[in-house]
């Protein structure tokens, strides 16, 4: 569209009748955005950091003469509007804090200006070099925020087709478990005890079990699906914690020196779209268990890798991703922070490089699923038993 701007100012058209043939003016809302959509390379909400003002153009008698290429060029560079953006909401892409987009525009007959301070629906597309993006406000492509509301619903409910809920991740029914509802209890039982797998064993300072981390086989391969903790009550009996998520696996395991706070994490296991890491906590000594806010991969393949957490419950997670999938080629580490002990995150944030050094490390943690794990032993459930 603006190549079709510039080629007829630059032959000699004026630039109040240059004509700039708008595409796409049939489409509805919904149409349009699922078009530009799977076009761009970045959709996101930002607001404006900062904005430079292109230069006007103005005559030139150094050009008279000059290649139709040359004049070309020079008119662009006149258009061209740098801009910094700092996302607000991320449809697409996993841009970094600050967002530099190049603005193609002639105002005020074609396109306008972006103001700081403002905020913007922005279609991206990633220049060949470099690591800015090009945008235009010819024809309504970008819009403000005050008057993109249509497209930014659309925007929403494609969010929610394209990364599946809780709900959607497994192939066995799950249970509706929002954040902050515990989870019921079982009774801990002779079958469960010969049947479970330990994936995780949490000890106090004295090294005595407190906290076991189950799977059961699935039958299916060498999948073990399943997930409960086994725990005792207030009274000290041991019972059962089944969690809402029965074809996930335990991967990361976090237990704070005060006694207190637990934070674990689960990855699906089967391979299926599941682009959210499940954080499962507890706040009073592993007696009850919920759900922390679950964190959004950049890619459903990868897992949550590293873990670190301060005495006060400040945090970081990492997603590390090595680029080894066509179509996701933003290799790097992807950061969750937490100031709560898991039970709220930030939004994902990328870097390209980051110092783990301190960080859990699932490689040490994860023991892969093909190794056969010890079930519950009798000598470590004190006070329950005997089976026959």
């Amino acid at each position: 569209m603006l190549v079709a701007l510039m080629l007829a100012t630059v032959l000699g058209a004026p630039c109040a009748v240059a004509r700039v043939i708008c595409l796409d003016t049939d489409l509805d809302t919904r149409h349009w955005v699922e078009k530009h959509f799977a076009l761009a390379d970045v959709v996101i909400l930002g607001n404006v950091v900062s904005a430079e003002t292109p230069g006007k153009s103005e005559p030139d008698s150094s050009m008279e003469g000059a290649s139709l290429e040359d004049r070309y060029r020079r008119l662009a560079g006149q258009s061209e509007q740098t801009v910094t953006l700092k996302p607000v909401k991320v449809w697409k892409g996993s841009p970094s804090d600050a967002v530099v987009v190049t603005n193609q525009a002639l105002p005020p007959t074609h396109g306008f200006l972006l103001r700081q301070g403002e905020t913007y629906l922005v279609f991206a597309y990633r220049q060949e070099e470099g690591g800015s993006y090009t945008i235009s406000t010819v024809c309504g492509d970008t819009k403000r925020e005050s008057d993109a509301a249509d497209r930014i619903e659309v925007l929403n409910e494609l969010e929610v087709r394209r990364q599946p809920s809780f709900e959607a991740m497994n192939q066995h029914p799950v249970w509706p478990f929002p954040l902050g509802k515990v989870f019921p209890d079982q009774p801990l039982t002779c079958e469960f005890r010969d049947q479970a797998l330990v994936e995780r064993t949490i000890r106090d300072p004295a090294g005595v079990p407190e906290l076991f981390l189950t799977s059961t086989p699935s039958g299916f391969a060498s999948y073990r699906l399943l997930p409960n903790i086994v725990h005792r009550t207030e009274d000290g009996t041991w019972v059962r914690t089944p969690i809402p998520a029965k074809s996930d696996g335990w991967t990361l395991t976090y237990a704070a020196e005060d006694g207190l706070h637990y934070l674990f994490m689960m990855e699906h296991i089967p391979e299926s779209a599941a682009w959210e890491t499940r954080v499962v906590i507890s706040d009073d000594g592993g007696k009850r268990w919920r759900y922390g806010e679950s964190l959004r991969k950049y890619l459903y393949m990868d897992a949550v890798r590293y873990l670190s957490m301060d005495e006060s419950g400040v945090g970081t997670a990492v997603e590390y991703y090595d680029g080894n999938v066509g179509g996701y080629d933003q290799a790097g580490y992807y950061l969750f922070r937490t100031d709560d002990w898991g039970a709220t995150w930030s939004e994902r944030e990328y870097r390209k490089s980051f110092d783990v050094t301190g960080f859990v490390d699932l490689l040490d943690e994860w023991r892969p699923i093909q190794v056969a794990l010890p079930g519950l032993a009798e000598a470590d459930l004190e006070g329950f038993g005997p089976c026959p």
